[in-house]
């Protein structure tokens, strides 16, 4: 499982890697606060730990671009607007220091358009743009099964870490 995810690692690495909201909440939680990953409720709730952090900042790490749309940017931030002090600030700052990196390529289809996707009602529109802009550009890392059975069904390449995240080393 590990050699077909690093192979289309491989494919992808000048294409572009696009982060759902959770992975991607897990990085910016683990840029400022790493200790706060098996803490926060959000990625306490889905498991995530330490591990699943160092893991994503070194596969997302291996791109040229990292690809985003403003709907799962909004998710995010949403999510870490339920931290609190200091650890809210900082994983703001490594949000924003994110955004502006020249490797961070947002799309932002617009949201008439994803209304009229076949998957914009059972999935809605953070989803629905995943798979708009993912789309023969960019492989998708998330944790929601049935997106990426949904993606895979369309061609899109797409990961569910949580299909090898226990086959990980420590």
């Amino acid at each position: 499982m590990l050699e077909y995810v690093y192979s289309l690692a491989t494919q992808y690495r000048s294409r572009g890697l696009l982060l759902d909201t959770s992975p991607l909440l897990v990085l910016y939680l683990g840029l400022y606060a790493p200790e706060q990953i098996e803490r926060f409720s959000r990625t306490k709730s889905e498991g995530f730990s330490h591990r699943d952090y160092e893991f994503i900042r070194s596969f997302a790490g291996g791109f040229d671009r990292l690809v985003t749309t403003p709907h799962i940017l909004t998710e995010v931030s949403n999510f870490m607007g339920q931290l609190h002090g200091h650890v809210k600030n900082g994983c703001f700052e490594a949000f924003a220091q994110h955004l502006t990196e020249p490797t961070t390529h947002e799309h932002s289809p617009p949201a008439q358009e994803l209304a009229n996707e076949a998957e914009f009602i059972p999935f809605g529109i953070t989803d629905t743009s995943i798979a708009k802009v993912a789309a023969g550009t960019s492989l998708v890392l998330t944790t929601d099964a049935g997106l990426n059975a949904h993606l895979t069904r369309r061609g899109i390449d797409s990961l569910n870490y949580n299909n090898f995240r226990l086959l990980l080393p420590d």
